[in-house]
Formats: C-alpha cells, structure tokens, sequence
C-alpha cells in the first residue's frame, strides 16, 4: 500500500498548543512560544508515527472574509485572538516550511477548504489521505478519508467517527453545506507534490 498523504489543519491544533500551555513559554525577545512548541511537537510526532509520503497544512486566513461570512456575516463573529497568538500563527508555516512540508494558505480561505480540496485530490489521483484536525467541522468534507481525532493519547483515525455522534451517514455528510460545495472543494488551489 502507498503511503498517504497527511493533510493538518494547521490553525486548529496551534490554538489548541496555545491555550494547552503556559504562557510562561517564552522565546527570544520575551515573546510567546507555547502555539509553537506544541504545534511542533504535534506535528512532529504526527508525522513520526503516520509516515506518509507528503504533509500539507491547511492555515485560515484573518482579515479577508470567506466565502461563508459573505453567505452568512455572523460566521466566526466576534473572534478576538490574542496577539501572541496571532504573531505565533504567522511564524507557523516558516516552520512546517523548514520541515519540507508544504502550506496551503490564501486569502479568503479556511484551513478546512484547503483540508477538503487536498483529500479530494488525493482520492482522485488513487491516493489516500490522512486528515488530522480537531475540529468537528472535519467531519463535513465530501471525502471518505479517515480524520483524525486528536487527544490526550494521540490520533485515532476512523472514517467512521463522523457519524458516530449523529447518526447521519456519510451521503449526507457529502451534500452538506452550499449546493456548490463539491465545485467549492475542487477549485480550491491545492497542489502537494511527493
């Protein structure tokens, strides 16, 4: 069997990293660390233990609206970030860059899109992806690929988790969100090499 690719939500596991750790962490200049020690460490043992053939890390973007604000304004409203976080997000992709990973990450898209579009181009080329990402929106990405739930105890992958909760099968995971959102996931532009 082929490796796979392993595809992180890049923002949602460095805020996890940030708030799981003291902010006594510091770096040169007395600036914050913890979002980048626990990011690396995660991302690191993640690879470590999944060895896939490519990594790509899916970022969110702040200041330019998505396509879900314009359909909906309240989407994410009133998120305010520390910034020590915020600084800590923008060194992140340097980071996963000097492992020799790729990042997907543009203006006017979330870490899920990019998540999305690289699943669904993986799949399509006969590949399989590995998801990882904490959050519950993961579960609605028109792919059968396993996602990782990621805890205490490290990854447990299931294709099957993101109906355990609801009942809902996975069809109906596939038809969730705008009508256009299968175009959505396949304009999205992602490519990884490996």
């Amino acid at each position: 069997m082929t490796r796979p690719l392993l595809v992180i939500d890049g923002d949602n596991f460095a805020h996890r990293s940030y708030h799981a750790l003291p902010k006594s962490i510091r770096r040169k200049g007395n600036r914050g660390g913890g979002a980048i020690i626990g990011f690396s460490n995660f991302l690191l043992n993640l690879y470590a233990g999944e060895r896939p053939r490519a990594v790509l890390v899916g970022w969110d973007t702040l200041g330019a609206p998505t396509y879900r604000q314009e359909l909906f304004p309240a989407y994410q409203g009133g998120r305010q970030f520390d910034e020590e976080l915020v600084e800590q997000l923008d060194i992140l992709p340097e980071l996963v860059a000097a492992c020799g990973f790729a990042n997907a990450k543009a203006a006017g898209y979330e870490a899920d899109d990019f998540l999305a579009a690289a699943a669904a181009a993986e799949e399509g080329r006969g590949g399989h992806a590995l998801v990882a990402s904490g959050d519950i929106i993961a579960s609605q990405m028109p792919t059968a690929c396993p996602i990782a739930s990621h805890g205490a105890r490290g990854a447990t992958w299931s294709a099957s988790m993101r109906c355990s909760s609801s009942g809902v099968k996975m069809a109906d995971f596939i038809n969730f969100g705008p009508s256009n959102a299968r175009n959505y996931v396949r304009n999205t532009p992602v490519t990884v090499q490996g």
